[in-house]
């Protein structure tokens, strides 16, 4: 990259990209969660740790790669289940023991059909944590080395 502004195009660029990616979750949703899913998703936010919220990103990526564009990155010796296991326990114990009352709340005022929004916030906060990592921008900055930045300004 040898343009003097090819590092913050670079940055536009890929943020521009993530961004598609994370919005991309808010298109058919709400613009607004419910006062009680916003209580849940803050609390579950505030009451789980780092290490927690990494459990969740790795449980998620265990999930979409089981998309059939993804068959065959993963090695064999990954344990889905395990990692399952692991998250099941933390959703049941957040749920019934650290935000039991937000949980009570929402289920008495919205039901079900609200629940979904919680983790939406929780989960944004946690890919957050995982977008800002060094390492993980780098990794995302990457494919900019194979771009010609000159054909920006033709």
């Amino acid at each position: 990259m040898s343009h003097p502004q090819s590092l913050s195009v670079a940055k536009v660029v890929s943020s521009a990209l993530l961004g598609v990616f994370l919005l991309g979750q808010l298109v058919t949703k709400p613009a607004l969660a419910s006062p009680q899913a916003d209580a849940l998703g803050q609390c579950l936010v505030a009451n789980t740790s780092t290490a927690e919220r990494e459990l969740m990103i790795q449980w998620m990526f265990l999930g979409m790669a089981q998309h059939q564009s993804l068959a065959g990155l993963l090695s064999d010796s990954v344990n889905k289940e395990e990692t399952d296991i692991m998250m099941g326990y933390l959703v049941q114990n957040v749920l019934t023991e650290r935000c039991s009352e937000q949980m009570a709340a929402l289920m008495q005022r919205e039901g079900l059909s609200r629940f979904d929004e919680s983790f939406e916030l929780w989960g944004s906060v946690a890919m957050r944590e995982m977008l800002t990592d060094p390492a993980v921008e780098a990794a995302l900055l990457n494919f900019t080395k194979f771009i010609d930045f000159n054909e920006f300004t033709r």
